[in-house]
């Protein structure tokens, strides 16, 4: 008889480890699956931000390209005041002579 009960119990045994066995590996594709969907909203977290600076960086760039052609206009404004300037001293010292 105790060898009989000693192989129920082995059987006992070996199921209770294979359904705890099967239950922590059910368990992995779950967290598994957690992760992926973790991974998956900061992504789409991070492509959202990169978008942004994205449009951030054409604003900065637009902008730039603004004020850049804004300076060649006062250059070229500061260019023809100085030539008008230059006519007028040379105008005023003929007429001094």
């Amino acid at each position: 008889m105790i060898g009989r009960s000693a192989i129920v119990l082995a059987i006992g045994v070996l199921l209770v480890g294979l359904l705890a066995g099967y239950l922590i590996w059910g368990r992995s594709p779950q967290r598994l699956a957690s992760e992926l969907a973790d991974t998956r909203a900061r992504l789409a977290e991070q492509t959202q931000r990169a978008g942004e600076l994205q449009q951030r960086m054409e604003d900065i760039q637009r902008k730039f390209a603004e004020l850049e052609e804004e300076l060649m206009r006062a250059g070229e404004g500061l260019r023809r005041e100085r030539e008008a300037r230059e006519k007028l001293e040379e105008v005023l010292s003929k007429g001094r002579k």
